[in-house]
């Protein structure tokens, strides 16, 4: 079996939080499946993986995580289809970032201040100056 490192454990946290009927399965299932969906997607590449797979990996059961995948889907977190493969079909997966976890952050930028033309070390600060951020 191979061993998998889940991104953060927020994640669990963050939906076992939101939705009451939601067990620890859902949580580390979404969990997984996020972390996985993001992998693919930086690879440009769509998101399948056996259902056996994913439960291997979240050391649980297929019918367990069967019923995670459902729950999941029926909240509208992960979109599940179909796509033809050779010897059976593959599970094609979207899970939705709902709670913003992988979406880049701003970096913070200071706004020019009165002074920004003055070479730094000739700036006049005082005490009663009001910083410029």
């Amino acid at each position: 079996m191979k061993k998998t490192k889940l991104d953060s454990w927020k994640h669990v946290a963050i939906l076992h939080d939101k939705y009451d009927d939601c067990t620890y399965s859902h949580s580390i299932v979404y969990s997984y499946m996020l972390c996985k969906y993001q992998w693919f997607k930086s690879l440009g590449k769509n998101y399948f993986e056996s259902q056996q797979e994913i439960a291997d990996s979240c050391r649980s059961t297929l019918p367990t995580v069967k019923l995670s995948i459902k729950w999941l889907v029926g909240k509208g977190l992960v979109q599940k289809s179909s796509q033809k493969g050779v010897k059976h079909n593959n599970n094609l997966y979207v899970i939705d970032d709902v709670f913003g976890i992988y979406k880049k952050k701003e970096k913070f930028q200071l706004t020019t201040s009165y002074n920004d033309n003055v070479p730094p070390w000739e700036r006049d600060f005082t005490t009663e100056d009001k910083l410029p951020f």
